[in-house]
């Protein structure tokens, strides 16, 4: 048959013909037929056409495209369609033109297409047809060039093949499982390769593979939609369902099943005489077990066994020299080690996956700066950190907390070593601190402190609530929730992912004592040994996190006493030591590197808090505005004396500057002011008064 030219189709009718083509493709037909336009239509653009065509047409559609014999012969498009669409391209609403043309292009005198089909020919090899764009039945499938050579940087894994078809062939179903970049989505072109080999003659051979990617099907609307994958793919198809977990809601931070897909992937794994047969795959085995137990019963578990150097270093060569000749591009020494070496913290992927995106970064980045020659520094970027200044960090924490000397120099000392790597267990977090004290004497803002002058960052903090952790059940905030209940698909709240996203962070576990025991227990493996797994099979490493627990325990050491009180600073650690070994338990207590006591603030160290307050708050602030502030230093002794209350700290300093100090500024138009006290209250007057 000659194929008819492809007629000039505005964009609406050129999309119709895209999608039949595909569709063509996808049953494996040598033409595209005015049926493969009906079945388009009535899919994918059934508001427009559904009234010319008809329930009745659509059904002929979908007998006479069975009937079609399987060619695997690139399609042609017959005269009817070609004449069908150059037709409906001259109406005003080319849809519903060309749905109505149809029904008369499949009248009874053209019944009798599709023509003769040639003669069978088996192909050469399996296909691969990946599914991509807004759903899985408007995709259009492209067959991959050369099936049966994979390509070059895939590494056979000829046990999990074996393991795969051994299933297969007994009427089971696969499910394989494997850590993110460890191959499981390269398994329908191995597969593909395997059966398309000259050396296999199983019983699988001839059979098509097509690979889903479940993330494109969760757009699907109904179930009967998603049963029509299982009919588009082919007669006998083995088709791979990547992510399976997704279709359940588990990892995606959705927590939305698909409950329509699900239920036809089990009718299919459930009665295995179909024509359709599923090698499935899933990245979190054990939320997916909680989730859907009698499904994963069902199948054969398949494990992707981690590569070996050898094999990780093998895949980054052919990798490396594939993607080289294709830019005319040079690798520089140490380039291929470089995307080889050892996951960092941030990293979601593990080899191979992570050797091959780090290479495909370094040639971006190449080629973005018009260079075509890859550097190490492109494939790895070197770590920025800041250097562990210690009088640079001690001296930018006196700037922001005062008062607390004592408990400043233990934490820098306790850093200084971590960051030294001198520390006799280097697996656990570079410091846990309990800061013990009265409210309002610093002990949160030490943590944030921490944050910026550690890690650079006010953002590098972490902060939890531990009054949100009073029952024993709150726990799955930590970690999720055992696969099924409420919380297990939703980790974007967990702290396992807050880790995962800024594994050099500061932890701030505030009140801790308010937190249900069993949630302390939860951190006693954070503190030993720096990791935490959660419900999804994820660990996140904790070895360079500072964690800062805070607590009341231990305020009552203080109570009664005044500005004229003597100090004894040891005694005072001795007995806020013992208040808090009364209250915690002792194997949560052993694992503090410190228990920092901060003291009540005395009369010098609230006069300097509001003096930076002052200084930071209004006059810096009020700046950009237009305000050029002054002030007398009795303005500064105002605020103090009256936010001055052993018992609260420095908090009421921040009330008494915002009552004597702002609500009179308020009434200020932009421009020079100066402060002065004038009968217990602050004015604003013009400088030169």
């Amino acid at each position: 048959m000659t194929e008819p030219t492809r007629p000039l189709l505005p964009p609406p009718l050129s999309t119709v013909l895209d999608r039949a083509t595909a569709e063509a493709i996808a049953l494996g037909h040598g033409s595209v037929t005015p049926w493969h336009l009906v079945r388009v239509l009535d899919r994918d653009f059934a508001a427009q056409a559904r009234e010319a065509l008809g329930p009745a047409l659509v059904t002929t559609a979908a007998m006479r495209l069975s009937e079609q014999q399987r060619t695997y012969t690139t399609p042609v498009l017959t005269p009817g369609s070609s004449e069908a669409l150059t037709l409906a391209a001259a109406s005003s609403n080319p849809v519903a033109s060309l749905a109505a043309l149809l029904r008369s292009v499949t009248s009874d005198a053209v019944t009798s297409e599709p023509p003769p089909a040639p003669r069978y020919l088996p192909p050469p090899s399996p296909v691969v047809y990946p599914a991509g764009g807004t759903s899985m039945l408007t995709a259009v499938r492209e067959q991959y060039a050369e099936v049966a050579t994979p390509d070059p940087a895939l590494v056979a894994r000829p046990a999990v093949v074996d393991a795969v078809l051994t299933s297969l062939a007994s009427g089971g179903t696969p499910l394989v499982v494997g850590a993110e970049g460890s191959g499981r989505s390269s398994l329908a072109a191995l597969l593909a390769a395997r059966l398309g080999s000259p050396s296999y003659r199983g019983p699988l051979t001839g059979r098509a593979v097509v690979r889903v990617r479940a993330s494109d099907a969760v757009v699907t609307e109904t179930g009967e939609r998603v049963e029509g994958l299982f009919v588009d793919v082919g007669d006998r198809s083995i088709v791979v369902l990547d992510d399976l977990e997704v279709l359940a809601g588990l990892g995606s931070g959705a927590g939305r099943a698909d409950s329509a897909l699900l239920a036809v992937v089990r009718g299919v794994v459930e009665h295995p005489t179909r024509r359709v047969v599923l090698v499935l795959s899933s990245l979190y085995l054990a939320a997916l077990r909680g989730a859907e137990p009698e499904l994963v019963d069902e199948c054969t578990e398949i494990d992707i066994a981690p590569m070996t150097e050898a094999e990780v270093f093998a895949v980054a060569q052919r990798h490396a020299a594939v993607i080289a000749a294709g830019a005319h591009a040079v690798l520089d020494a140490g380039v291929v080690e470089a995307a080889v070496s050892t996951p960092r913290p941030t990293d979601v992927d593990t080899h191979p996956a992570l050797a091959v995106r780090r290479l495909d970064r370094g040639l971006a980045g190449a080629v973005l700066r018009g260079d075509l020659v890859v550097h190490v520094a492109d494939v790895v970027p070197p770590v920025i950190r800041l250097t562990f200044d210690v009088v640079r960090v001690r001296e930018g924490l006196g700037r922001r907390i005062v008062g607390q000397d004592d408990a400043l120099d233990h934490v820098v000392r306790r850093l200084s070593i971590a960051r030294a790597e001198l520390d006799v267990r280097p697996n656990r977090p570079d410091g846990v601190f309990l800061l013990a004290g009265p409210t309002g004497t610093g002990k949160t803002a030490l943590a944030q402190a921490l944050a910026a002058e550690v890690f650079g960052s006010d953002d590098a903090l972490v902060r939890l609530d531990m009054s949100e952790y009073s029952e024993s059940q709150s726990v799955a905030k930590l970690v999720g929730s055992p696969p099924g209940y409420v919380g297990s698909t939703e980790p974007s709240s967990w702290l396992t992912t807050k880790i995962l996203a800024h594994p050099e962070c500061v932890l701030l576990l505030d009140e801790i004592e308010k937190a249900d025991p069993v949630v302390w227990n939860t951190f006693l493996q954070v503190f030993d040994a720096g990791r935490l797994s959660d419900g999804l099979g994820r660990t996140a490493d904790f070895r360079r996190v500072v964690v800062a627990l805070t607590t009341n325990i231990g305020a009552r050491v203080f109570e009664g006493r005044t500005s004229a009180s003597p100090v004894d600073p040891a005694a005072d650690e001795a007995a806020v030591l013992s208040a808090v070994k009364e209250r915690m338990a002792p194997e949560l207590v052993n694992r503090l590197d410190d228990v920092l006591v901060f003291r009540p603030l005395t009369v010098a160290a609230v006069t300097e808090i509001a003096r930076r307050m002052l200084d930071d708050v209004v006059v810096s602030r009020m700046a950009p505005r237009g305000y050029a502030l002054t002030y007398d230093p009795a303005v500064v002794d105002l605020v103090a004396r009256s936010g001055f209350d052993p018992a609260y700290g420095a908090r009421p300093v921040q009330r008494a500057l915002e009552n004597l100090v702002v609500v009179p500024l308020a009434a200020c138009a932009p421009g020079a002011w100066h402060a002065v006290v004038e009968s217990e209250a602050v004015r604003w007057i013009p400088p030169d008064r």
